[in-house]
């Protein structure tokens, strides 16, 4: 099994950073996320720092034993970052061990 997670950050340099803006990124993202694993993932709170700021960020994790979740987390990385005009977006992957109860 694998754990794959990206992180997005919720501010811009590029838009606006009310909280208003903010709150709409995290609907897009939760929206976003409901629709790509409707088999299900995570999705906890952070802060961040990019470059020397601190923002808060969103990360979705979703656990998998094949490639295509994978490239659907990254198809859905590449869509937030244009979305929310970020510079980049974190992907990371690691293999673990699950035990399901």
């Amino acid at each position: 099994m694998k754990s794959s997670r990206i992180y997005l950050g919720l501010s811009s340099p590029h838009a606006p950073n009310a909280q208003s803006d903010i709150l709409e990124r995290e609907a897009w993202i939760y929206k976003k996320a409901e629709a790509f694993f409707p088999q299900g993932c995570s999705i906890y709170q952070g802060m961040g720092i990019w470059k020397g700021e601190q923002e808060p960020v969103l990360i979705v994790e979703v656990i998998h034993d094949n490639t295509n979740e994978a490239t659907k987390l990254a198809r859905f990385a590449v869509q937030y970052r244009d979305y929310a005009r970020q510079e980049a977006v974190m992907f990371c992957e690691q293999r673990i061990d699950v035990v399901m109860f």
